[in-house]
């Protein structure tokens, strides 16, 4: 593993960003297997094994990307996922006490989303017009628990559009 980072934006436990070697089989095209070890390695350490969601990219794609730019280290993931192989779920297992993924106590799910290899797509700078349905926008929003405010949350939802 070369690089690690809990996003506080997300509340800290629920979203790490990881870089790792991914070195099995070089004379193949590269897809994501020592990641999915260093993946398993980062949820069986202490606070880390807190995390809900775990994204986690080949240091050898780019190895001057930095987990600590958020939006850089999506957009490199977003490029190179295969969405029929490269999300792995863990369903059922136990949890910190927190978990917001079910209703029982110390029991949730994690995903481990794992690219590795070349851009798949280019992502758009903008949205396409008309891809929102009329009369709404994306508006961000800080959600509320009933013991007071989420903050740092910043999810996005749909809203009506203010005149």
């Amino acid at each position: 593993m070369t690089a690690v980072n809990a996003v506080d934006e997300a509340g800290v436990h629920p979203l790490l960003l990881v870089k790792a070697h991914e070195r099995y089989l070089p004379y193949e095209k590269r897809r994501p297997r020592e990641l999915l070890t260093h993946a398993a390695r980062v949820l069986g350490t202490g606070q880390l094994s807190l995390a809900k969601y775990l994204w986690i990219c080949a240091h050898e794609d780019h190895p001057s990307l930095d987990v600590k730019d958020t939006r850089a280290f999506l957009i490199h993931m977003l490029e190179r996922l295969d969405f029929s192989s490269d999300l792995h779920f863990f369903t059922e297992t136990s949890m910190d006490t927190l978990d917001y993924s079910t209703q029982n106590i110390n029991q949730g799910s994690k995903l481990i989303l794992a690219a590795a290899g070349a851009k798949r797509r280019s992502l758009s700078p903008a949205f396409p017009q008309g891809f929102f349905p009329s009369g709404r926008i994306f508006r961000a929003k800080n959600y509320r628990t009933r013991h007071g405010p989420c903050p740092g949350t910043g999810l996005y939802h749909l809203c009506q559009r203010e005149n």
